[in-house]
């Protein structure tokens, strides 16, 4: 603990020596530039996802380079930050798979180049990756039916998420800006495997999609559905069958209103 607090503090102490430099170089106010960039590193060190800051020195090279661009006093918006954050755990989590000389984290310079990363990987290697990034995805995931070509699974984690929506376009399967813990405080997020799609099934909310984001319609989606999977369905939303499958119903939770769209609204006012 000792020596990760004085790693961090020999980190804001060289980044704020930076800052002065930058503010003379700018002709700022060096003092209320160091002032104001302290706070701003506060923002930028806690994207760091280890315990120990290991990235912390990664993180204050890429808020410098942001300096030559924009200058000392442009602010680091929370998008940006979120996905600098995404990018590093997702760094952290494939660092062991990666080849000779791509797992040093300062050959990289943005969080894109973070997230490419992964291309190096090869062979046994990606293997091997996939094989954990699985093994992760399971412990977080409860199967709640598996019959033929229909399954029925209950997300417990972000990591679940990611692996069951491999492939859609689903937010909760998304690298950075994931909506996963989102949906996950107001209720069961499910995860529905048919024979000819995959689609994803709030509980809370009655929202429904398919493996393109689209919306779908449940009843006809489980028309075809094993008994026993709608009698769990039927649990989790807290309706029977006969009801779930009514107009009324169907309106009430499955509608196309996009007031009900919880990712899509959440995009909508972040580009407003």
């Amino acid at each position: 603990m000792k020596a990760n607090l004085q790693r961090a503090d020999f980190v804001r102490v060289d980044h704020l020596q930076h800052a002065w430099h930058q503010a003379l170089k700018e002709r700022l106010d060096p003092h209320l530039s160091v002032e104001r960039e302290e706070r701003m590193f506060d923002l930028v060190a806690s994207c760091d996802p280890t315990p120990a800051g290991r990235y912390l020195s990664w993180l204050s090279r890429w808020r410098r380079r942001n300096w030559d661009i924009l200058g000392l006093r442009a602010m680091c918006g929370a998008g940006e930050l979120a996905e600098v954050m995404a990018a590093l755990q997702h760094f952290d989590r494939i660092r062991k798979f990666l080849p000779k000389g791509r797992g040093d984290v300062n050959t990289y310079h943005s969080a894109q180049d973070l997230f490419n990363a992964e291309g190096y990987i090869k062979g046994p290697g990606r293997r091997d990756l996939r094989r954990a990034e699985r093994d992760v995805a399971m412990a977080g995931s409860e199967v709640l039916f598996d019959e033929g070509r229909w399954r029925l699974v209950l997300l417990r984690s972000q990591a679940a998420a990611a692996w069951w929506g491999m492939g859609t376009r689903w937010c909760t399967a998304a690298r950075s800006d994931n909506r996963f813990e989102l949906y996950a405080r107001q209720g069961d997020l499910l995860v529905i495997l048919s024979p000819c799609d995959r689609y994803q099934l709030s509980c809370a909310t009655g929202e429904f999609r398919n493996s393109s984001d689209g919306h779908a319609n449940l009843a006809q989606v489980l028309h075809r559905a094993p008994s026993a999977m709608r009698s769990i369905l039927e649990s989790k939303m807290g309706l029977r069958w006969e009801t779930l499958t009514s107009r009324r119903v169907t309106e009430l939770y499955f509608s196309l209103r996009s007031s009900d769209d919880t990712c899509h609204r959440d995009r909508a006012s972040a580009t407003g």
